[in-house]
Order: structure tokens, then sequence, then C-alpha cells
């Protein structure tokens, strides 16, 4: 039985750099089918949603739809899935090795984190509706202020370290460069130690930039940041519309483990052109790929 894709034009194609004669044949799998577009695009009875199930192919879901295996593009072209290894979800067994070959293993994928939640939930108990919003934060906070400087000598480079006041003595202030304005003397500071004074001088360690602290502003709404949060939760109410609202401000860690599972855990609901339809992409297929009547039909 020929594939689908053997019909599908050829371009030529290579991952390197290399004169025209040195390329290779390929698939364009990019080649659109009008129809599918036009199906998808119309009204929601058009398809349906599906949840991939663990160890399931595109093969064996398209066999199962469709009746043939090889109509697997249809459900790729439908979700805009180029890659059918990459962007389908893994099985279990496939995904434990990717996190392992990822990131070395599956015990540092798992205690180690990609990134930090601040998680608020509000309750409406009058509608019955909860909602939860997560807002991706720093560790730690950034910095207290801003520090505007005067009389500074040269510029100070993003990512040194800058100190200010004597070693030893309660005013010393240590913190790292984020950024850098010499248009108005504004410098931002990240992981800060200690206390810093207006009129104290600022000296930067590898630019060897001097200055003097003219102002020190702290910002309008505090900083978000998971290490200023409570461990457990913060609890509140307000009022709308006349009813009471319960809202809970509590802080969240993702492990790399648990980021890549819900990446793969997100691809496996797609949508599934009905049925119905085949007949009329199969139609459209032979047009353009000038294949006789009844090349793609089902055995």
């Amino acid at each position: 039985m020929a594939s689908f894709l053997d019909k599908f034009p050829l371009i030529r194609y290579t991952v390197d750099k290399k004169l025209l004669s040195e390329y290779d044949s390929a698939r364009n799998l990019l080649f659109r089918v009008r129809v599918i577009k036009e199906i998808m695009n119309g009204n929601l009875d058009t398809y349906y949603k599906y949840i991939i199930k663990d160890e399931e192919t595109p093969d064996d879901l398209a066999d199962k739809v469709y009746g043939r295996s090889d109509a697997h593009w249809i459900i790729l072209y439908a979700n805009d899935i180029y890659d059918p290894q990459y962007d389908w979800p893994m099985s279990n067994r496939v995904f434990d090795k990717y996190i392992e070959k990822k990131y070395g293993s599956i015990e540092f994928a798992k205690t180690n984190y990609h990134h930090y939640e601040k998680v608020i939930t509000r309750e409406n108990p009058f509608a019955q509706k909860t909602s939860v919003t997560t807002f991706e934060v720093n560790e730690e906070i950034l910095t207290d202020g801003v520090l505007t400087l005067t009389n500074y000598s040269t510029d100070y480079v993003p990512g040194e370290i800058v100190y200010a006041g004597v070693s030893n003595e309660s005013n010393t202030f240590f913190g790292d460069v984020i950024s850098w304005n010499n248009a108005n003397g504004q410098i931002f500071i990240a992981n800060s130690f200690g206390q810093v004074s207006p009129f104290q001088s600022l000296t930067g360690l590898t630019s060897n930039a001097n200055s003097t602290i003219l102002r020190i502003d702290s910002p309008s709404v505090p900083m978000d940041a998971y290490n200023t949060l409570t461990d457990t939760t913060d609890f509140s109410t307000y009022v709308v519309a006349g009813k009471t609202v319960f809202e809970t401000i509590s802080r969240n860690r993702i492990t790399y483990y648990d980021y890549e599972q819900q990446l793969n855990e997100n691809r496996r609901l797609i949508k599934i052109i009905h049925p119905r339809y085949y007949q009329q992409i199969i139609n459209e297929l032979e047009l353009l790929v000038n294949t006789p009547p009844n090349y793609f039909r089902r055995p």
C-alpha cells in the first residue's frame, strides 16, 4: 500500500550549508491541503477534542478514526504538528529517557527548580466559581529601589558588583548591577546586602566607576519574589457587586521535571476532524497532487 506522503511534493533540503548538487530530496511536509484549514475555521461541530493516550501514536489514532494508519498526516496538519517525534506527547517511558538525557538524571530534574510562581486563588461562593492565576516571579527580590547617582566618573557595567561604605561598618553595602543608565544616572541593584544612604560613594568592582548616591527611590508597588511571599497563604476578602470574594495568595516552586511534564501533557489535547469530512479532504488532495481517483480511498 502506497503512503499518502509519497505523493507530496519534493523539495531540496539540507541541515548544513552545502552546494546545491549536494542537497537531499525530502517530502515537503509544509504542503497544505486548503480544505483542512477551511474545516478547522468552520463551526465547532467540524471537529472534536481528543486526549491522546499514553503510547498512542499518530498512526494508531488515524487507523482508529479514518480506517487508515497512513492518514495520520490529517491529524498532524489539523493540529499544526510538524515533528511527530517532539510535537507529539512522549510516552512515560520515553519521557523519562528524555529527562535523563537533558538534565543528567531524573533526581536532578525533580530537585532543582525551573521557575518560581506567585499563586492567586479567588473564590466567589455566590457565583460558585473559583479561579487560580499564576505569575512567574524571581526567587529573590531584584532590588528594594533605584539609586540615582551623581558625579560618576565612568559607566557602570551590568553584571558587575558594586559596593558602598567601608568594610566591617554597619553601612557597608554590596550588590549586582542589573542595569545602568548614564543619561539619568539611575542604577538598578540585585542581590543587595546591607544598607546604603544618600551621599555615600558607590564604587564598581570591575569598571572602577565611582559616584555619589544622590537619591534612593523605593518602588511604588512592592516587587513580588518567591522569598517575599509567605510559605503558607495570605488570606483576604473583598466585595464585588455586593458579594464577598475570598482571596488567598501563596507561592510555588516548579521543578524542571514538573515543567517538562506539563509541556508534555499540554500536547495531549488535540483536535480531530470528523470522519465525515475525510472524503472531502481526499478529493482535494487527489486534485492537488494529480493522483488517479481512488488512490487514497480506504482499503
